[in-house]
Protein backbone atom coordinates (compact mmCIF):
# COMPACT_ATOMS: atom_id res chain seq x y z
CA UNK A 1 0.00 0.00 0.00
CA UNK A 2 2.99 2.32 -0.14
CA UNK A 3 2.40 3.24 -3.81
CA UNK A 4 -1.32 3.86 -4.16
CA UNK A 5 -2.67 5.77 -7.14
CA UNK A 6 -5.06 8.66 -6.59
CA UNK A 7 -7.92 6.43 -7.74
CA UNK A 8 -6.97 3.73 -5.26
CA UNK A 9 -6.83 6.30 -2.46
CA UNK A 10 -10.30 7.57 -3.34
CA UNK A 11 -11.61 3.99 -3.48
CA UNK A 12 -10.17 3.32 -0.02
CA UNK A 13 -11.76 6.46 1.39
CA UNK A 14 -15.07 5.39 -0.12
CA UNK A 15 -14.74 1.98 1.53
CA UNK A 16 -13.82 3.61 4.85
CA UNK A 17 -16.90 5.78 4.50
CA UNK A 18 -19.04 2.66 4.02
CA UNK A 19 -17.44 1.11 7.11
CA UNK A 20 -18.19 4.26 9.11
CA UNK A 21 -21.89 3.70 8.35
CA UNK A 22 -21.63 0.19 9.84
CA UNK A 23 -19.23 0.80 12.75
CA UNK A 24 -19.11 3.58 15.32
CA UNK A 25 -15.35 3.88 15.01
CA UNK A 26 -12.84 2.94 12.31
CA UNK A 27 -9.14 2.95 13.22
CA UNK A 28 -6.50 3.02 10.50
CA UNK A 29 -2.85 2.31 11.26
CA UNK A 30 -0.88 4.04 8.53
CA UNK A 31 2.70 3.63 9.66
CA UNK A 32 5.47 6.12 10.21
CA UNK A 33 6.97 8.79 8.03
CA UNK A 34 5.75 11.61 5.84
CA UNK A 35 5.15 9.84 2.54
CA UNK A 36 2.32 11.07 0.35
CA UNK A 37 0.09 8.19 1.51
CA UNK A 38 0.75 8.92 5.18
CA UNK A 39 -0.12 12.58 4.66
CA UNK A 40 -3.18 11.76 2.55
CA UNK A 41 -4.74 9.46 5.14
CA UNK A 42 -3.88 11.82 7.97
CA UNK A 43 -5.77 14.53 6.11
CA UNK A 44 -8.74 12.20 5.74
CA UNK A 45 -8.87 11.36 9.44
CA UNK A 46 -11.23 12.99 11.90
CA UNK A 47 -8.63 12.52 14.64
CA UNK A 48 -4.91 11.77 14.52
CA UNK A 49 -3.15 9.72 17.18
CA UNK A 50 0.57 9.86 16.53
CA UNK A 51 2.33 6.85 18.01
CA UNK A 52 5.89 7.43 19.17
CA UNK A 53 8.48 5.38 21.02
CA UNK A 54 11.22 6.84 23.22
CA UNK A 55 13.78 6.29 20.45
CA UNK A 56 15.21 9.46 18.83
CA UNK A 57 14.30 8.35 15.28
CA UNK A 58 10.68 7.80 16.30
CA UNK A 59 10.48 11.18 18.02
CA UNK A 60 12.02 12.85 14.96
CA UNK A 61 9.50 11.11 12.65
CA UNK A 62 6.59 12.18 14.86
CA UNK A 63 7.83 15.77 14.93
CA UNK A 64 8.28 15.77 11.14
CA UNK A 65 4.75 14.47 10.56
CA UNK A 66 3.21 17.05 12.89
CA UNK A 67 5.29 19.84 11.33
CA UNK A 68 4.26 18.94 7.77
CA UNK A 69 0.61 18.51 8.71
CA UNK A 70 0.63 21.89 10.46
CA UNK A 71 2.77 23.99 8.14
CA UNK A 72 1.52 22.64 4.81
CA UNK A 73 -2.08 21.65 5.61
CA UNK A 74 -3.05 23.70 8.67
CA UNK A 75 -3.78 20.70 10.90
CA UNK A 76 -3.64 21.86 14.50
CA UNK A 77 -4.92 18.96 16.60
CA UNK A 78 -3.04 15.78 17.42
CA UNK A 79 -2.93 13.21 20.18
CA UNK A 80 0.28 11.48 21.16
CA UNK A 81 0.44 7.82 22.23
CA UNK A 82 3.75 6.75 23.70
CA UNK A 83 4.60 3.11 22.94
CA UNK A 84 7.19 0.68 24.33
CA UNK A 85 8.07 2.59 27.49
CA UNK A 86 9.00 1.31 30.95
CA UNK A 87 6.24 3.20 32.72
CA UNK A 88 4.07 6.30 32.69
CA UNK A 89 6.93 8.44 34.00
CA UNK A 90 8.99 7.67 30.90
CA UNK A 91 5.91 8.20 28.70
CA UNK A 92 5.23 11.61 30.26
CA UNK A 93 8.88 12.54 29.77
CA UNK A 94 8.72 11.73 26.03
CA UNK A 95 5.42 13.60 25.72
CA UNK A 96 6.77 16.58 27.65
CA UNK A 97 9.93 16.82 25.58
CA UNK A 98 8.12 16.63 22.26
CA UNK A 99 5.42 19.04 23.49
CA UNK A 100 8.01 21.66 24.42
CA UNK A 101 9.70 21.48 21.01
CA UNK A 102 6.38 21.68 19.19
CA UNK A 103 5.21 24.59 21.32
CA UNK A 104 8.48 26.42 20.72
CA UNK A 105 8.47 26.03 16.94
CA UNK A 106 4.77 25.64 16.08
CA UNK A 107 3.02 27.28 19.06
CA UNK A 108 -0.59 26.97 17.93
CA UNK A 109 -0.87 23.18 17.92
CA UNK A 110 -2.97 21.16 20.33
CA UNK A 111 -0.99 18.06 21.33
CA UNK A 112 -2.97 15.91 23.73
CA UNK A 113 -1.58 13.04 25.77
CA UNK A 114 -3.42 9.87 24.65
CA UNK A 115 -1.61 7.60 27.08
CA UNK A 116 1.06 4.96 26.85
CA UNK A 117 1.60 1.30 26.09
CA UNK A 118 4.34 -0.20 28.26
CA UNK A 119 6.96 -2.59 26.97
CA UNK A 120 5.62 -5.91 28.10
CA UNK A 121 6.97 -9.41 27.42
CA UNK A 122 3.36 -10.67 27.31
CA UNK A 123 2.67 -8.26 24.46
CA UNK A 124 5.71 -9.55 22.59
CA UNK A 125 4.51 -13.13 23.14
CA UNK A 126 1.02 -12.30 21.89
CA UNK A 127 2.41 -10.61 18.78
CA UNK A 128 4.60 -13.66 18.08
CA UNK A 129 1.53 -15.90 18.35
CA UNK A 130 -0.57 -13.46 16.29
CA UNK A 131 -3.01 -13.10 19.16
CA UNK A 132 -4.52 -10.03 20.77
CA UNK A 133 -2.80 -9.32 24.06
CA UNK A 134 -6.10 -8.18 25.61
CA UNK A 135 -7.61 -11.61 24.86
CA UNK A 136 -4.62 -13.89 25.35
CA UNK A 137 -3.10 -12.12 28.37
CA UNK A 138 -5.90 -9.91 29.76
CA UNK A 139 -4.01 -9.19 32.99
CA UNK A 140 -0.88 -7.94 31.20
CA UNK A 141 0.07 -4.31 31.78
CA UNK A 142 -0.05 -3.63 28.04
CA UNK A 143 -3.58 -5.10 27.87
CA UNK A 144 -4.76 -2.68 30.54
CA UNK A 145 -3.15 0.21 28.65
CA UNK A 146 -4.95 -0.83 25.45
CA UNK A 147 -8.26 -0.94 27.33
CA UNK A 148 -7.60 2.55 28.73
CA UNK A 149 -6.70 3.82 25.25
CA UNK A 150 -9.92 2.30 23.87
CA UNK A 151 -11.94 4.12 26.54
CA UNK A 152 -10.25 7.42 25.64
CA UNK A 153 -10.74 6.92 21.90
CA UNK A 154 -14.43 6.14 22.33
CA UNK A 155 -14.92 9.22 24.52
CA UNK A 156 -12.89 11.35 22.11
CA UNK A 157 -15.00 10.13 19.19
CA UNK A 158 -18.17 11.26 20.95
CA UNK A 159 -16.73 14.69 21.77
CA UNK A 160 -14.93 15.49 18.51
CA UNK A 161 -16.63 17.80 16.03
CA UNK A 162 -16.12 16.92 12.39
CA UNK A 163 -13.26 19.07 11.07
CA UNK A 164 -14.36 19.33 7.43
CA UNK A 165 -11.24 17.66 6.14
CA UNK A 166 -10.39 16.21 2.74
CA UNK A 167 -12.65 13.16 2.96
CA UNK A 168 -15.69 15.39 2.93
CA UNK A 169 -14.35 17.14 -0.15
CA UNK A 170 -13.99 13.77 -1.87
CA UNK A 171 -17.39 12.57 -0.71
CA UNK A 172 -19.01 15.72 -2.11
CA UNK A 173 -17.00 15.47 -5.33
CA UNK A 174 -17.92 11.83 -5.86
CA UNK A 175 -21.61 12.43 -5.11
CA UNK A 176 -21.76 15.25 -7.66
CA UNK A 177 -22.58 18.02 -5.16
CA UNK A 178 -19.68 20.17 -6.29
CA UNK A 179 -20.83 20.08 -9.91
CA UNK A 180 -24.17 21.46 -8.79
CA UNK A 181 -22.42 24.52 -7.30
CA UNK A 182 -22.72 23.52 -3.65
Amino acid sequence: MTHLTEGQKINLLTEFDILSNIFDLVLIDIGAGISSNVIYFNLAADERIVVVTPEPTSITDAYALIKVMFSQYGTKSFSLLINMVKDEKEARSVYGGLSKVIERFMGRISLDYAGFIPWDSRLQDAVSMRKLVVCHYPAASSAESFRELARKVVLLDKEMPVDGNIKFFWRRLLSGEMEQGQ
